[in-house]
């Protein structure tokens, strides 16, 4: 037996919380509103995050790819394509795609794969085929998202423009829009 509220009165650390994804995505793909609702609310809040990295570097029209990598993101259809859809309406330039390696062989291929590297595809390939042997179902490192058709907000993502953003790096900075 599990009661939401005595967990919630708890005060929880966050990993608690984090462990109740997989229960609201499973909930979400049988269709639940609340469910539904909580992971696009999830998804929305980390479009701020990217809406403010964008803004602060200057890559709204950008051309990259944003790498969707976490188990909600990587594992959870209604989160990832929300996110998704609220990125294309400040960012439609940028790539969307779910990290399918674990994050550890990125790091992995990264340190072996100097930018110059004449055999970074080969080191690449084999990389990919050693992780298949553990996990069969990874076809390629990235899963690109579909383009999702335009549509409108509900809500406006961003105060009206003049609003202060802050943004926590090792010094605060800000600025406004």
């Amino acid at each position: 037996r599990f009661s939401l509220i005595g967990f919630v009165l708890g005060h929880p650390d966050r990993w608690q919380i984090a462990s109740l994804a997989r229960a609201v995505d499973e909930a979400a793909n049988r269709g639940d509103r609340v469910a539904i609702r909580i992971l696009e609310h999830a998804a929305e809040c980390m479009a701020e995050v990217v809406f403010d990295v964008v803004e602060f570097l200057h890559l709204r029209s950008s051309r990259l790819t944003l790498i969707g990598i976490g188990s909600v993101a990587t594992r959870s259809r209604v989160f990832w394509q929300h996110l998704c859809e609220v990125v294309a309406d400040f960012a439609p330039h940028l790539r969307p795609a779910r990290l399918c390696l674990p994050p550890a062989a990125c790091f992995a291929l990264e340190a072996l794969c100097v930018p110059a590297a004449a055999d970074r595809e080969k080191i690449k390939a084999n990389l990919v085929a050693s992780i298949r042997e553990f996990i069969p179902s990874i076809d390629e490192p990235l899963a690109y998202a579909s383009p999702s058709p335009r549509r409108v907000l509900r809500r406006r993502l961003r105060p009206a423009a003049g609003k202060t953003v802050i943004i926590q790096t090792p010094e605060v900075r800000t600025w406004s829009r």
